[in-house]
């Protein structure tokens, strides 16, 4: 079974993700609920009506990019049928699966659970969206070398890999800012 126009789902969500945020951004500015200079994109989306717009695209986003991950997760099963490729691919697949489902909904949490609100909730949410949308990665690119000849060349499994360590870097510099910045807002 085929279905037309899969391949734009990528695109849609390249240009929805920045456009919301931009989106909110810009109304939260012309609000007056942020300085007009790089705010975070949480203070941005605190307030009504920005926040509210903010998390209904960003549900929308969640709920493609779980199409995207499923689909992701059928075409290894179908190279798994076809190719008879390593069981290990069907079990980080499954995992892979799971992992990219609950970093959407971590990622619904953030948008609808304001920091300012309700923190320890956004700060979960933050936690499922990139720590477990982090792990998604590692296991796409383990997926991408065990079906290196068959889908993909090797150089598209060392970027993945590539693209994996930079969102691990990244993940852990703004946990730990984060935790850091918490524990001396905490002291005054």
């Amino acid at each position: 079974m085929t279905i037309s126009g899969i391949h734009f789902l990528p695109l849609l969500l390249f240009i929805l993700f920045p456009f919301t945020f931009l989106g909110t951004y810009i109304a939260a500015v012309l609000q007056g609920h942020v300085e007009p200079n790089f705010p975070y994109i949480s203070d941005a989306a605190t307030y009504s009506p920005e926040s509210c717009v903010f998390g209904q695209f960003i549900n929308i986003g969640a709920v493609l990019l779980c199409i995207l991950i499923y689909v992701r997760y059928c075409e290894i099963c179908q190279y798994y049928e076809l190719y008879s490729i390593s069981n290990r691919v069907i079990q980080l697949n499954k995992l892979g699966l799971w992992l990219g489902i609950f970093s959407c909904l971590g990622l619904s949490i953030v948008a609808n659970f304001q920091e300012t609100n309700v923190k320890y909730v956004h700060y979960f949410g933050a936690t499922l969206c990139f720590g477990l949308g982090t792990a998604y990665f590692w296991i796409q690119a383990m997926c991408s070398y065990h079906m290196h000849s068959l889908a993909n060349s090797l150089m598209v499994a060392h970027f993945r890999v590539g693209l994996a360590m930079v969102c691990t870097v990244f993940f852990f510099i703004a946990a730990v800012a984060g935790l850091f910045i918490s524990s001396r807002i905490s002291w005054y």
